[in-house]
């Protein structure tokens, strides 16, 4: 790797920028919530005592010690690959094996998948059958966790192999203007997935049985016929054989749209307050939330692609990072161009996420205040929302700071103002 190069410069700047700001962040964060460890909100009197705070505040201490530790190895061991030239070594090596390029492109990011996976092994055991165990979450069996990685590194492989597959195809039939058709068959792939992903992905790892007939059906069908969206069913997964975690979300689009309930979800609250959840889940279809997102992300990808057919044609981009390639096959090293981009660009990128958690938590918000008007019952979404945070033993206390930088959702003590005020305006207009 040489550190003269622009595109070098540019990484190790954002590297060890964002490794600065993660590190900032989580320790403000930390002396944040001890600041506050005792001091029981009053929206919370009667439902937390201090054993609690405490196992909360001991279960955030673990994990932020987890996540620090798995960052720093995984960020040294990406600096080892990239000074001893791992991945050229690695690119040599299969070029000796075959100059198929279909081939070597899918040799070459599957090894780099596979070694993602052996070297996270430990780190995941640990988190799963020590964290999680520790403080009651974890279910799951050793041989139902080797199960899942097994189907993952399949379904991965296969998945992958298909969308390497159409870039080489793209890369050799439309020469420069690669980057739209990859930018359609993106696109295609995506919504495919909405449709493929709920009703055959999905039944490999979990039970996905229907919400049976009673009080709780009946509740989830007035309020799906109320709210005018119609789904291809409610579904209930049994998710209690791996966690006592607990959630709810939409799945699937067109005729494979579902709505899924955790059993764990289901055991814990009651008809109202999951009608209540569920109306906030509702919400974020209704408000175009999802479709909002989707263009988000469609557009981001379109211009990420048409810069990267740009830095791609430059060789300094390979030889920074000691690839070897001639002006002649620089077409033909595409794939490895844009490894390196990712590589690049992941630390960049990191930078942009206080925009997308604050567009996160403004949608919450709109979620929140929707199921509040849907079902009339904001007292039990804020019921079921204390029951989730407090059952799933979340931060009660995270900092503003690291809110605005990673919070996808509101911190609960908010989220519980902002539904009693809409209860007050409620009352107001009587």
């Amino acid at each position: 790797m040489d550190i003269r190069n622009p595109f070098v410069i540019i990484f190790l700047v954002f590297f060890v920028a964002s490794t600065i700001t993660k590190l900032s962040l989580a320790f403000i964060n930390y002396f944040h919530r001890k600041k506050h460890l005792g001091i029981i909100p009053k929206e919370l009197e009667g439902r937390l005592d201090l054993e609690k705070m405490k196992k909360i505040d001991e279960y955030s201490n673990i994990k932020l010690i987890y996540s620090l530790c798995t960052m720093i190895i995984s960020r040294i061991i990406i600096l080892l690959f990239l000074c001893l030239g791992f991945y050229p070594w690695l690119v040599s090596v299969f070029n000796g094996w075959t100059q198929n390029l279909y081939f070597l492109v899918i040799l070459f990011f599957f090894t780099d998948d596979l070694l993602d996976t052996v070297l996270s092994i430990p780190g995941d055991l640990y988190f799963h059958f020590g964290i999680e165990k520790k403080f009651g979450f974890n279910k799951m069996t050793l041989g139902l966790w080797f199960s899942d990685l097994i189907k993952d590194l399949i379904l991965s492989f296969v998945i992958k192999a298909i969308m390497l597959i159409a870039l080489v195809f793209v890369f050799k039939t439309f020469a420069d203007m690669w980057w739209l058709p990859i930018w359609c068959f993106m696109i295609l792939f995506s919504l495919a997935m909405q449709v493929i992903y709920p009703q055959f992905i999905a039944p490999l790892f979990n039970k996905f049985s229907p919400l049976p007939d009673g009080e709780l059906r009946d509740k989830l069908t007035s309020l799906l016929v109320k709210s005018g969206y119609k789904p291809d069913g409610l579904f209930v997964v049994d998710s209690s054989k791996r966690s006592t975690h607990s959630n709810a979300y939409f799945t699937g689009m067109g005729k494979a749209k579902r709505i899924v309930l955790y059993d764990t979800l289901i055991e814990k609250m009651t008809p109202d307050e999951l009608t209540a959840v569920m109306g906030h889940e509702i919400g974020h279809r209704k408000k175009g939330h999802i479709l909002k997102n989707m263009i988000t992300s469609f557009v981001k990808s379109l211009v990420m692609l048409f810069l990267a057919s740009k830095l791609l044609t430059l060789s300094s981009l390979y030889n920074g990072f000691g690839f070897v390639i001639s002006a002649d096959h620089i077409n033909e090293a595409y794939y490895i161009g844009l490894f390196l981009l990712v590589i690049i660009f992941s630390p960049i990128s990191y930078f942009f996420q206080p925009f997308s958690a604050w567009r996160s938590r403004c949608h919450e918000y709109e979620a929140d205040r929707f199921s509040a008007e849907l079902t009339n019952i904001p007292e039990a979404l804020i019921e079921g929302l204390i029951k989730l945070n407090l059952d799933n033993l979340s931060n009660l206390y995270p900092a503003p700071s690291y809110v605005r930088f990673y919070a996808s959702h509101p911190p609960l003590l908010q989220r519980i103002a902002a539904l009693r005020k809409i209860q007050e305006e409620k009352n107001d207009s009587y």
